[in-house]
């Protein structure tokens, strides 16, 4: 059962200036959700044969309350000097509070007993401030962009009493060179570092608790993973439609893994570590097609090849992998306020460090039409219309005795769901997407 509230403000300024398209933008955001989750766990024992052994059933529950608010503050200054070049610089802070109150019982003897291992009240605070300087201009066919980000994070957790503070400074370079050759072709070279930092749910010890022998929790002592990306890409576009390509090698060090370790009395236990580097080079290709004014179809390809090196615990963990994913959204506008919206994705099996990620799909629909002169929209969408976003896996390993085991598991985090939702704008003009530039940050560390 889960039970969730929401709410967000948010203050924007925009000023323009005479030079055209020179822009400073402002924007405020403030979030404060709560977030309530309980579950009741019934373990059954059978024989051998299957059937039941006559052991009383274990009755197990567990609790999650947890309550975060944002607080998101982002500027962007838009400076050009003429046609083809401009000055960027901007910075961003945000600061969030996480509080998670989390709790396990099991029911004996008429009562129900807490777990004392699985009971805290989990603290996470983080603090991120970046900014980021610009450059691009255009000379002939020719065009290049640079820029760096430097960016501190302060991250301090608290559990069963024991504070962990983490922080760290980090400067992300990234440059883009590129070439427009005859026919409406073009070709790029770009480079970049990108972070990705740990979430909320790696850092917490207490993530979910399945059964008394399955435990999946966090690790306080999670480090950000950082990958150099380089990528040689080519587009060529036509009157509607558009095709890229490109080929990409990252180099990625403090590789987060999620690592099952098993326990003489075969306990399991899953927790995310830094352990490993990670290569990975492959190709990818992006189309686009708009033939008619009311449709539009984008898609793209990924085939790539992993190389994942490792150890803990003095056993290795790595792998070579060969796998490919693939995506797709066909937009079609049916009446002159009625717009439909599907959606494909494709992840094809791989090797993981610890045996196999199998494949996984699921298709999604949406539809919304615009009421009211315009000032709202009633949007209806269906997730996952087929059931088939489930993860499924095979893992095998060593136990704490040098015991081989084998673990299969099939999750599913939402079964397939239906929304319909009602939105209305005060004095507002519906937005139709895009993005203004500059800092979008996140863990990507680009431009």
């Amino acid at each position: 059962m889960e039970d969730e509230s929401r709410l967000e403000y948010s203050l924007t300024h925009k000023k323009t200036y005479k030079r055209k398209k020179q822009v400073w933008t402002t924007d405020i955001r403030y979030q404060d959700n709560i977030e309530e989750e309980s579950s009741i766990l019934l373990n059954r024992y059978y024989g051998s044969d299957g059937s039941l052994s006559g052991i009383p059933d274990l009755q197990q529950r567990s609790g999650n309350k947890e309550r975060s608010n944002q607080l998101t503050i982002s500027s962007d200054f838009i400076l050009p000097f003429n046609k083809e070049s401009k000055f960027e610089i901007g910075g961003r802070a945000t600061i969030r509070n996480i509080d998670n109150d989390y709790k396990v019982e099991e029911f004996d003897d008429g009562t129900w007993v807490e777990f004392p291992d699985f009971v805290d009240v989990f603290q996470y605070d983080e603090n991120i401030y970046a900014a980021y300087l610009i450059y691009g201009n255009k000379i002939g066919k020719f065009s290049y962009q640079v820029g760096i980000r430097p960016e501190y994070t302060d991250v301090t957790t608290i559990s069963k009493g024991v504070t962990n503070p983490r922080d760290y400074l980090n400067i992300f370079p990234s440059g883009h060179i590129g070439y427009e050759l005859v026919n409406n072709n073009s070709v790029q070279l770009s480079y970049s570092r990108r972070v990705r930092r740990p979430r909320f749910w790696d850092l917490n010890p207490f993530f979910t608790f399945s059964d008394d022998r399955n435990q999946f929790g966090g690790n306080p002592n999670l480090n950000p993973e950082f990958t150099d990306a380089t990528e040689i890409s080519h587009v060529k576009y036509w009157d509607k439609a558009s095709l890229s390509s490109a080929i990409y090698y990252r180099h990625t060090t403090g590789k987060i893994q999620r690592i099952i370790t098993v326990d003489t009395d075969g306990f399991y236990r899953t927790q995310p570590k830094n352990l490993s580097t990670e290569d990975s080079f492959g190709f990818e290709f992006t189309a686009s097609l708009n033939p008619v004014k009311w449709f539009r179809f984008n898609a793209d390809f990924n085939f790539f090849r992993a190389i994942t090196e490792g150890k803990f615990e003095d056993q290795d963990f790595s792998a070579d992998t060969y796998s490919w994913f693939t995506r797709g959204t066909i937009r079609w506008t049916l009446w002159k306020d009625t717009d439909v919206q599907t959606r494909f994705n494709y992840r094809a099996p791989r090797e993981t460090v610890q045996g196999l990620a199998k494949a996984m799909y699921n298709f999604d629909i949406a539809a919304s039409k615009d009421i009211l002169k315009d000032k709202a929209t009633l949007t209806f969408s269906l997730r996952d219309v087929f059931n088939t976003r489930r993860r499924r896996y095979k893992s095998e390993g060593f136990n704490e005795d040098g015991n081989a085991f084998i673990r299969e598991g099939d999750f599913q985090w939402r079964a397939r769901q239906a929304d319909l939702t009602f939105s209305y704008r005060l004095n507002q003009k519906k937005r139709r997407g895009g993005s203004r530039g500059g800092y979008q940050g996140g863990g990507g560390g680009e431009f």
